[in-house]
């Protein structure tokens, strides 16, 4: 049922807020014009100031933003993604360097970066390595176990003036 009572308005365009919340990132997420900037700026080589203008987006802005944690959690891996594709061709580019006669400085030089990239693979982490925090082992105790006396000898109160 509809109310006749009311005349009819017509919609109001939008406000501001709402004109420049279209394609804005949610928060904690990477998504939007914001994404599309990150992405020109690791896979197309882009600067961070014609990434922005490129996406619509003000350059303090992105800035601010590679400020956040979130922000450059996402980075950081699209760039680790980045330097993993690439890690191939770096390979192949040594070999031919490698292989060629002209210039036998560059051919040493490459011999011994693919030595040290072979040296470089990293063992994959054991669960036995030291990592840094606090580790409590918990086991059940045996017949033999003694319990440990742990109460102070002396005690010091801050009153004491010995």
């Amino acid at each position: 049922m509809t109310d006749t009572t009311q005349p009819f308005t017509p919609p109001t365009a939008p406000t501001r807020q709402a004109l420049e919340a279209v394609n804005r990132s949610y928060p904690g997420k990477v998504t939007g014009r914001f994404r599309a900037a990150l992405l020109d700026m690791v896979w197309k080589g882009s600067r961070r100031d014609d990434a922005a203008k490129a996406n619509s987006m003000s350059i303090h802005g992105l800035r601010e933003a590679l400020r956040k944690p979130h922000v450059k959690a996402f980075y950081l891996a699209e760039l680790g993604v980045l330097r993993e594709s690439e890690r191939p061709k770096t390979f192949h580019r040594l070999c031919s360097l490698r292989d060629q006669d002209e210039n036998k400085n560059a051919a040493v030089a490459a011999a011994k970066a693919l030595e040290q990239i072979s040296d470089e693979q990293l063992p994959a982490r054991s669960s036995n390595a030291p990592s840094p925090g606090v580790t409590i082992v918990i086991r059940h105790a045996r017949a033999d176990d003694v319990p440990i006396d742990i109460t102070p000898a002396k005690v010091i109160d801050a009153g004491d003036s010995d």
